[in-house]
């Protein structure tokens, strides 16, 4: 019985290690046949996302996003962003490590994301270090919700420094926020000044009195942004909220603003906003934004004869290019005329080209907002100066397709002034200061430059 017994366990025990070696077998044959999307074997596989594909419950304030894969890469990549609203907006991507890549992003709450890692032929930069690219991922996420009272709320206090509110005065911006959610009328007019509960009385009811004064939709979008500007003024401290509005009766976006103010008197934290009616806001509004207006052409009619030959000049590399490749630029700024200019700019970024496709469409800008900082340089007249030599533009735009292309600086982001007197002179060639400049006058128009012409070849040149 006992020779039975173990006749019977050694053949399982055989078959066993049969079935294994054979599944091992296939496992590693099927692994060795499977390809990428570009036909490759034995390509880098995404072992890690952070957040996780398909996570409902990111937190909006989260600052990255981090790939990482099974193998050391090379360092380059390719996050494309498609086909999704809101747009994943990218910043400062890099690698940690070999295997780690990882981006700055701006987050909304509530909001659903999406982004290829690697997505056709031309977007494969995610490669090992043998140049196999990676197999391409769809990575989405949702943001969870705002959640008022997770707010860390911050305000801006001059020099680029921020700070974070005082307690009070934080929980009082949060508890105003959730009344206004909750229409709660009664308890946000509790949280306001003297000054607006008394205004407050001349309407039928706290519910009449915010609906007609205060745009409360949008008080309500600037929990995202979180950041308010800080104020000393003589007889209070105050964290001040300029709230975007948009109408159809006024001709650019206007700002509303409220405050969290402590006075002196008081010594409490409260809420103070103006209290006219929304619809008087709206009509003054727009005579200001117009008399803006009138401003800068009264300006524009003043300086653009003094600044008459001046242009910015804009030159490829070469006529055509590799899709998949560099397309490099150079742009100059050239001073035709006879005034002595300063000039400061950040052209190299933030949307500063109009690039128009082979079908006559405009290519879409794929590049994150960018704050960089420098100087003010001078110009004087007959001189050429180098904005930017040898950017690439495709690094920042979706040039997806062979064909030509037209290129054109937009003049974004490039500003100039002009010398009004000798006072000038004193900071000519060593500027100390931003705008405004002691003795020159900002132009408000710009200057964009040619447009020119390339072509986008297929595959290799």
């Amino acid at each position: 019985m006992n020779g039975e017994r173990k006749v019977v366990f050694g053949f399982i025990r055989i078959f066993s290690v049969i079935v294994l070696v054979c599944l091992t077998s296939n496992s590693v044959l099927g692994l060795g046949n499977e390809v990428n999307y570009l036909g490759q074997t034995n390509f880098p596989r995404v072992v890690k996302l952070d957040p996780p594909n398909g996570a409902t419950d990111v937190d909006p304030a989260r600052k990255h996003i981090t790939a990482t894969f099974d193998r050391p890469m090379r360092k380059e990549h390719s996050w494309v962003i498609r086909d999704m609203s809101p747009r994943l907006k990218l910043n400062r991507i890099k690698w940690t490590n070999d295997y780690q890549c990882r981006a700055l992003v701006y987050l909304e709450a509530g909001a659903k994301y999406g982004v290829w890692l690697n997505h056709g032929p031309k977007d494969s930069k995610f490669q090992s270090c043998e140049g196999v690219s990676a197999q391409r991922v769809h990575w989405t996420f949702r943001t969870r919700a705002p959640r008022v009272t997770d707010i860390k709320l911050m305000a801006r206090a001059g020099k680029g420094l921020s700070v974070e509110l005082e307690p009070e005065a934080a929980n009082l911006v949060r508890q105003f926020w959730i009344a206004l959610e909750e229409s709660d009328w009664n308890t946000a007019l509790s949280l306001c000044s003297m000054e607006v509960r008394e205004e407050a009385r001349k309407y039928a009811s706290p519910k009449a009195f915010f609906k007609a004064v205060v745009p409360v939709k949008e008080v309500l979008k600037k929990i995202r942004p979180q950041t308010g500007r800080w104020l000393h003024h003589p007889k209070y401290f105050a964290y001040i909220y300029d709230v975007r509005v948009s109408h159809e009766d006024l001709p650019r976006d206007g700002f509303w603003v409220w405050k969290v103010r402590r006075m002196d008197t008081e010594k409490k934290w409260k809420v103070h906003f103006s209290s006219i009616p929304f619809k008087t806001w709206i009509a003054k509004e727009k005579e200001d934004i117009e008399q803006v207006a009138r401003e800068k052409e009264r300006h524009l009619k003043e300086l653009a004869p003094r600044l008459k030959g001046v242009r910015a000049f804009l030159t490829p590399e070469r006529e055509a290019f590799k899709l998949g490749g560099p397309i490099r630029f150079h742009l100059q700024l050239i001073n035709g005329g006879n005034s002595v200019l300063l000039y400061d700019q950040q052209v190299a970024v933030n949307n500063s080209m109009t690039i128009t496709g082979p079908n006559g469409e405009q290519v879409e800008y794929m590049a994150g907002p960018y704050q960089t900082l420098g100087a003010p340089e001078t110009i004087k007249p007959g001189e050429t100066k180098t904005l930017f030599d040898r950017f690439d533009i495709a690094g920042q735009y979706d040039i997806k397709r062979p064909g030509k292309y037209r290129v054109q600086f937009n003049g974004n982001n490039l500003h100039v002034s002009v010398r009004t007197d000798d006072k000038a002179a004193d900071i000519i060639d060593n500027p100390e200061s931003f705008k405004p400049y002691p003795g020159f006058k900002p132009y408000p128009g710009k200057f964009p430059s040619n447009t020119v012409q390339i072509d986008v070849m297929p595959g290799e040149m």
